[in-house]
């Protein structure tokens, strides 16, 4: 598993300008890992809740029904890859970018552990209590 994390720094209107940060996220998986997080049913897994963000946030007035629409999921990162294209995620500022980083890289160790746990069933354990 590859991850390529890319900061950008954009901004959005005509009139009152706003400016945010673009973090994009490239994970290139291996074959090996596709087929496992396939055979295990993987794909629906939500790696990290993610909140809409503040600059179309205004657009969606049930926060909650809308906050799935921007989940992390393993799905979203493999259909990214497919496409050669990174999962995007704003976030408000430099700081709010950073923080995201930790979250975001702290969940796709965790990813990678459950592949190679997914990989293989656990042996026979026997022990007294």
């Amino acid at each position: 598993m590859r991850v390529s994390i890319e900061h950008k720094e954009k901004s959005t209107g005509f009139f009152k300008q706003t400016s945010y940060i673009e973090v994009e996220t490239i994970v290139t998986f291996s074959e090996e890992e596709l087929a496992i997080i396939q055979q295990r049913n993987l794909e629906h897994y939500v790696l990290l809740e993610r909140d809409a963000p503040s600059v179309i946030a205004y657009r969606y007035p049930n926060k909650e029904a809308v906050g799935l629409a921007f989940n992390l999921t393993v799905d979203r990162l493999v259909e990214a890859a497919r496409r050669g294209r990174p999962d995007a995620y704003i976030c408000d500022d430099p700081i709010h970018a950073r923080v995201y980083e930790e979250k975001l890289t702290d969940a796709l160790k965790y990813l990678k552990g459950m592949i190679e746990i997914a990989a293989t069933v656990a042996p026979k354990k026997t022990f007294e209590l």
